[in-house]
């Protein structure tokens, strides 16, 4: 039984199964900004490997198909932006400083973001 997978392209190698440092909510944060950079279409199974670090069956195992994928990306979104939502407007001080706050922060991470190839 071989000890290690070859990746397509330049004869590199990487160990087989999942990294110990494997972190779901990284590699689904990974996985939403390649579908945000490539659109769904042209996002491809390798394409998201590179991105997690993790080989064609460990992507399967973790996350299902590409579909499944892009689902469980997007909801990690929501809940992400949820969750900064809450944060921010748990801050104290007055509600129009914490919805300013707010605004500020949603302008700064979609600048951030990257864009899809439609926008």
């Amino acid at each position: 039984m071989r000890d290690d997978t070859e990746i397509t392209g330049g004869g590199e190698k990487r160990p087989r199964g999942r990294p110990r440092g494997f972190c779901r909510d990284a590699a689904l944060a990974a996985i939403g900004e390649v579908f945000a950079r490539k659109g769904f279409a042209e996002t491809t199974l390798d394409d998201l490997g590179a991105a997690t670090g993790l080989t064609r069956p460990s992507l399967y195992a973790a996350f299902g198909d590409k579909e499944a994928a892009y689902l469980a990306a997007l909801a990690h979104y929501g809940e992400s932006a949820a969750a900064r939502t809450g944060q921010a407007l748990a801050r104290p001080g007055r509600l129009v400083g914490r919805l300013s706050g707010l605004f500020a922060e949603a302008a700064a991470f979609s600048a951030a973001t990257p864009r899809s190839p439609a926008a």
